[in-house]
């Protein structure tokens, strides 16, 4: 049979909730054009309202909210002058969060004390991959952090002793 124009049913599952959320997705793109997807996926999800009926059925358990999407939220974001280097290895972290972040506070990864400068220069000691994660909050609480790698190895000298002709 053929569906009259006017008719209109009941549908759920993700074929009918897929095409809401590139909705919002493509909104959020064209309100925050300077942000990158991780920006976007962290403000939709950051800002869907819970429902106790999708609770661990989903990501987030709950509906997305596009008008939650828009407000302004305190996203963290840094760059690094260096992500791989020889021990010991100075990296200066440059934030570049945005919104209304209140208060950063960084973990640098290598067991060191956490520091809430604004953009913070570290000195890695030892050798290893470290995650630097920076944690901004705003006033409300809402929370977001953006982590990158370090990875410090040791320097080993090379001699090379060309062989004599014989």
């Amino acid at each position: 049979g053929h569906a009259a124009d006017d008719a209109y049913s009941f549908s759920s599952g993700t074929s009918l909730a897929a095409p809401y959320v590139c909705g919002i997705l493509a909104l959020l793109a064209t309100q925050f054009p300077q942000a990158d997807y991780r920006e976007l996926r962290e403000r939709l999800e950051g800002s869907t309202k819970p429902l106790p009926a999708l609770e661990g059925k989903c990501r987030t358990g709950g509906l997305a909210s596009l008008q939650g999407a828009l407000k302004p939220r305190a996203i963290a974001r840094f760059s690094v002058s260096t992500q791989v280097g020889r021990l010991p290895l100075t990296v200066t972290f440059t934030n570049a969060s945005s919104g209304p972040v209140a208060s950063w506070s960084w973990d640098f990864g290598d067991g060191t004390a956490s520091t809430s400068e604004f953009s913070p220069v570290h000195r890695y000691l030892t050798t290893g991959l470290f995650p630097a994660t920076l944690v901004v909050a705003s006033a409300q609480g809402q929370t977001s952090r953006h982590t990158q790698s370090i990875q410090v190895f040791f320097a080993h000298s090379l001699s090379v002793t060309p062989l004599e002709a014989w």
